[in-house]
Order: structure tokens, then C-alpha cells, then sequence
């Protein structure tokens, strides 16, 4: 409990307005791990895709993700409306992950494939 008021009170000082979907993620997280829940949750098919997809996640998702919204934006002409700017999010999310999966087929999953060919020779210390 002490952790979730801790990040709650930096998340408040960050200056973001994202308290209560901090609130939500911690609650849910702390509600999981004391019921067990949390090992058939990872365990489950989309936090499994989503872990294997993460490095590319990481690296596509401002630059993919966020210029995708901005474009919403521009089109938009205007600023969003609430439904718009969670609409964006969605799309953006979406079109990161799409686009992490395309990375992690095309480049990541056959240089893996590939680096476990490579042999070493062992060292002699």
C-alpha cells in the first residue's frame, strides 16, 4: 500500500494528468499479486505476445505511434475531443504494436534465428 501512495504522489508531481490511470494500473497489479491472479495473467496470450514484442514496442512506438496521432491530429484540423484524443490512442497504440510485430517478424525473429548458427570459438583462460 505504502508503494502505491508513493507513486501516486510522484506521478501528482510530475505535472502529467495521469493520477487515476496510475491508481488503476497499481491497483490492479497489487490486487493480482495477492491473489494468485498475476501468474495466470502473465501466462496468458497477450502479455506473452506483448513480451515478446516489447523491444520492437519500445523502439517503434514514438516513432510510429506518436507521429501516427500527430497525423490524426493534423487531419483532425482542431483539437480533440475526449473521445477523439482516447480514439488517437487507441489507433496509435494499435498501429505500434502492428508495426512491432511486422519489425519483430521481418528483422528480429530471423537475426535470432541466425545468431544461434553462429559458433564461437571457446576460450582458453
Amino acid at each position: 500500500m505504502a508503494v502505491l501512495i508513493i507513486v501516486i504522489t510522484l506521478d501528482a508531481n510530475s505535472g502529467a494528468d495521469n493520477g487515476f490511470a496510475t491508481l488503476v494500473v497499481v491497483g490492479l497489479v497489487y490486487a493480482a499479486s495477492r491473489t494468485k491472479g498475476m501468474d495466470n495473467w502473465l501466462s496468458s496470450v497477450v502479455p506473452q505476445s506483448l513480451g515478446t514484442l516489447s523491444y520492437s514496442i519500445y523502439l517503434l512506438h514514438a516513432v510510429i505511434g506518436w507521429r501516427f496521432i500527430k497525423l490524426l491530429h493534423e487531419l483532425n484540423g482542431a483539437d480533440f475531443t475526449p473521445w477523439q484524443a482516447w480514439a488517437a490512442l487507441v489507433a496509435g497504440v494499435s498501429v505500434s504494436v502492428f508495426s512491432a510485430w511486422i519489425m519483430h517478424k521481418l528483422i528480429e525473429a530471423p537475426s535470432h534465428r541466425f545468431a544461434k548458427k553462429i559458433s564461437l570459438p571457446q576460450r582458453n583462460d
